[in-house]
């Protein structure tokens, strides 16, 4: 008889150290709500550091493309003269924005300059180091032919290219790579950004010659600098030995130009590749400075935070934890009064349990229900598409060979591959979870037979890392996979000697996934969005959209293929890793 009773205390006794617990929890949450400030801050930015490197990524590769192309242009002519380079140098500098200067110098200290001057662009000739007169200054390139003289630029010093930093440094190392350089004023200015290539001309009279650009990264479209969220900034870039290479920021905040100043001060001090903090007036900054490797240069990128606007993303939070607080004292007290009506509570909770139970066998009938009609979706869908594909082959037939019976064709073999995608997916063992592996294998084994006896050279390999997705995802990744492998197998080996396709699903971060399709294949022609794999590349693109990502197309000595994107619903990954695959088309 005591036993019930007795019983209850105790559980009253384990109710009250379980509410003490949680009061003692609340409050240490509220004292350390200013660490986990801290932690929202230094997230944040990584990952601005992150997608501030991709941009500087795009910007020096591209700039050093321009340079290598036009490292080659002047290999093949034997001259160097003004007037054979000018038809490339002045469209250049006009549509990049960010290159400021173009200098192509010789072992004989013979050099020719094209620069900007506010809106016009001057020519600047110097012969065997200008050692007898000054350099030459021809013209404007804005089509005045205004003759001006050495005194009316602010030109270096130093006339002698063999002098200059970035020459000696790229004949000393002769790298097949751009080098990259820092030319530092002696009279405090800004340092500048240089990238130069060396062009080897043994039988040409001038020997080896040496071509730079001069970058201002602050002028690059890419990099989008300033602010990036309410309290971010990001336009910080520093050389090696902490000094700025880009002046001001977008629209030129003077706020933001002063927090970067004092954050550069602040830095300087410690040097440190952690977070830092800093006074900004009433605020209380955070920075993060990381190196930058160029080849032949190291910078530094960082990015400031003010943690005044952390606070104000956390006041709810804070304000909860103060209200959960007075709760806790007020259900101390209900407690008390709930302990008389708590009989009736097991009978409505034992009733409960009985209907929970009951509606958890429906669900799980009504579950098993829609799986069996999602497959009869699938299969159906599978089948209209087949009919379609049926009445495209019977009207292709009656067509006379051309590009009308080809498109026909081309339109049928899309409609075969998504009912192929349809057809293996209904096949998965659960919908809700589809296995990418198992699914990836499926379709490319079935576009390798479909596609033959062409494909029978080529050979496949699948990494997916165990990834599994919901079925609207796993559908237009199938249309993805289908569209690409099925590019590769047409275009890719045109020939009989065979070759490889890779195919890997990695996850990047968080929620950010990368489908990589590369081949060791026939590379893209430049002109390869007016020819007949457009449309493919274009529903690629499209595909990748809907799921709130991009499609990055690269050659690197082969064809690589890159989508970006994120699942549309939750992912079941056994092991998610971060990974850094190699770039694809």
């Amino acid at each position: 008889m005591n036993k019930g009773p007795l019983s209850d205390r105790w559980l009253m006794i384990l109710f009250g150290a379980v509410m003490a617990i949680s009061a003692g929890y609340l409050v240490y949450a509220l004292f350390s709500i200013n660490e986990r400030e801290t932690e929202l801050a230094e997230l944040a930015l990584e990952r601005n550091q992150q997608e501030t490197s991709t941009r500087y990524d795009a910007l020096f590769h591209m700039v050093e493309e321009d340079l290598r192309q036009e490292a080659l242009a002047i290999a093949h002519h034997d001259t160097a003269e003004m007037a054979t380079v000018s038809e490339r140098w002045e469209p250049l500098l006009t549509s990049h924005w960010d290159i400021t200067a173009i200098r192509l110098a010789d072992e004989h200290g013979n050099e020719l300059t094209l620069f900007r001057r506010g809106e016009a662009m001057v020519w600047m000739v110097t012969r065997e180091g200008s050692r007898n007169v000054p350099p030459l200054l021809t013209r404007f390139s804005s089509g005045q032919g205004l003759e001006v003289s050495s005194t009316d630029l602010d030109t270096d010093t130093v006339h002698d290219p063999r002098q200059r930093i970035w020459f000696s440094r790229t004949l000393s190392i002769g790298s097949q790579d751009p080098i990259w350089s820092i030319r530092r004023d002696a009279r405090g200015r800004q340092p500048i950004l240089q990238v130069s290539y060396l062009i080897r001309r043994p039988q040409h009279a001038w020997g080896h010659q040496v071509i730079m650009f001069d970058l201002d990264p602050s002028r690059s479209e890419r990099l989008q600098l300033g602010r990036s969220a309410p309290g971010l900034f990001r336009s910080i870039l520093l050389d090696d030995e902490g000094h700025p290479l880009i002046t001001g920021t977008v629209q030129q905040d003077s706020v933001l130009i002063k927090a970067e100043q004092e954050a550069l001060a602040s830095w300087s001090q410690v040097r440190t590749r952690r977070t830092f903090r800093f006074d900004h007036g009433e605020s209380e900054l955070l920075g993060l400075l990381l190196p930058y490797s160029l080849n032949g240069q190291e910078l530094l990128i960082g990015a400031l935070i003010d943690l005044r606007t952390l606070r104000l993303w956390t006041g709810p939070e804070r304000q909860a934890l103060i209200v959960m607080s007075t709760l806790f004292a007020a259900i101390g007290i209900l407690l008390l009064l709930a302990w008389r009506i708590r009989l009736h509570v097991r009978k409505r909770m034992r009733k409960q349990q009985r209907v929970n139970r009951n509606l958890a066998r429906k669900l799980d009938k009504a579950l098993g229900e829609r799986d069996v009609l999602n497959r009869e979706v699938h299969h159906r869908v599978k089948n209209n598409l087949q009919v379609v594909s049926s009445l495209l082959n019977l009207q292709a037939s009656r067509l006379e060979e051309g590009p009308v019976r080809q498109e026909f064709l081309r339109g049928k073999r899309r409609i075969d591959t998504i009912a192929l995608v349809h057809h293996k997916l209904y096949g998965s063992d659960d919908l809700r979870n589809v296995d990418l592996t198992k699914f990836f294998n499926g379709l490319v084994e079935a576009l390798q037979e479909m596609h033959k006896p062409g494909s029978k050279a080529v050979s496949h390999s699948i990494q997916v890392d165990g990834l599994k997705a919901d079925q609207d995802t796993a559908i237009e990744l199938g249309i993805i996979l289908c569209e690409l492998v099925s590019n590769a197998y047409q275009h890719a080996f045109p020939h009989a000697t065979g070759g490889h396709i890779d195919i890997g699903l990695h996850q990047v971060e968080g929620g950010l996934y990368r489908l990589m399709v590369k081949n060791n294949g026939k590379i893209l022609a430049p002109d390869y969005k007016d020819g007949s794999g457009k449309l493919g590349l274009e529903i690629v693109d499209a595909l990748a959209s809907q799921l709130d990502g991009s499609f990055h197309i690269r050659t690197n000595g082969s064809l690589t293929f890159e989508v970006l994107f994120r699942m549309l619903k939750g992912t079941a990954s056994p092991d998610p890793v971060i990974g850094d695959t190699e770039g694809l088309e």
